[in-house]
């Protein structure tokens, strides 16, 4: 049986963030926090790991009010609105939200005491929203560890998807895996997404010519990027537009089939291209999967 989080807001312990905004917790609600995440079967293995990643302020569990997101998101550096804008969107997310603040390193999942059409905030949703930003956490904070535990599924991932826009002959495993490197490098562990940086990741991405079929290749890349500046200049627009990037959208999704046999049905596809955590984000919460999971959290 699903046990539901439900802790009262008093005694309530404030949290600075972003220098000036007050978010607040209390004993209650980490303990309750705890103990119903590691209730669930994705997060028995790593339970001992989330309570002391709790007990060290790494992972802070908040209540969530009226009207914070939106000022948390318009805090948030470029980069980490970007990989967190999406929940936003989602309606499921109404009562648990999460994310990772790369300028304090830390992990914080707001959480809704107030009854609403989903109950209170589900176990299983608290664990998948913990698991996601661990992800992005393990990234930025271990970068060459991540890399070096998930390379094979990353290379495995962004093969098929590229493969399969760009109509790939032979083996571009080498392009492929230095484009993942650039985008930890460039895009991951950085605070923006800056124009020189694209154009360098379109040079990279170009490199697939030769090896590409598809006799509209560069009106594909034009694609691709444009799906890519309207997501990070305004997430909102992105949504509201994404029936035109379907052809470079649903391929990631597809991609997920492929490594993980299975997909995120509410996923927005699209942070993949910038953020190759993503993927490993996504994939740990098709099927429970356990194995991605114990990596992720023996890297914080």
């Amino acid at each position: 049986m699903i046990t539901e989080i439900f802790a009262l807001p008093i005694n309530l312990e404030p949290i600075s963030i972003f220098n000036s905004l007050r978010l607040f917790t209390s004993k209650s609600l980490k303990k309750s926090y705890v103990d119903g995440i590691s209730s669930t079967s994705k997060m028995s293995s790593v339970s001992d790991k989330i309570s002391k990643l709790v007990d060290n302020e790494l992972i802070i569990p908040c209540f969530l009010t009226k009207g914070i997101i939106s000022t948390i998101l318009f805090k948030m550096f470029p980069t980490d609105r970007a990989r967190t804008d999406e929940q936003y969107f989602r309606e499921e997310m109404r009562n648990v939200f999460g994310f990772y603040e790369s300028g304090s390193k830390k992990i914080y999942v707001m959480i809704s005491n107030q009854i609403n059409k989903f109950g209170f905030a589900n176990n299983d949703k608290l664990a998948s929203v913990t698991i996601h930003e661990a992800a992005h956490m393990a990234a930025a904070r271990n970068s060459s560890k991540f890399m070096t535990s998930f390379c094979n599924i990353l290379i495995d991932y962004y093969r098929i998807y590229f493969s399969y826009i760009f109509s790939l002959e032979g083996n571009n495993d080498q392009l492929i895996e230095n484009i993942i490197q650039f985008l930890f490098a460039k895009f991951e562990r950085s605070t923006h997404v800056t124009t020189n940086g694209l154009k360098q990741y379109r040079e990279l991405i170009m490199g697939f010519k030769d090896a590409s079929t598809a006799d509209n290749f560069e009106t594909i890349v034009k694609s691709f990027f444009v799906a890519i500046t309207v997501f990070t200049k305004s997430t909102s627009q992105f949504v509201k537009n994404i029936n035109k990037f379907q052809g470079i959208t649903s391929a990631l999704q597809m991609s997920y089939d492929g490594v993980f046999h299975g997909r995120d049905a509410g996923n927005i596809a699209i942070q993949e291209l910038l953020f190759p955590s993503e993927v490993i984000a996504i994939g740990s919460e098709i099927g429970n999967n356990k194995s991605i999971i114990n990596n992720i959290f023996r890297l914080l």
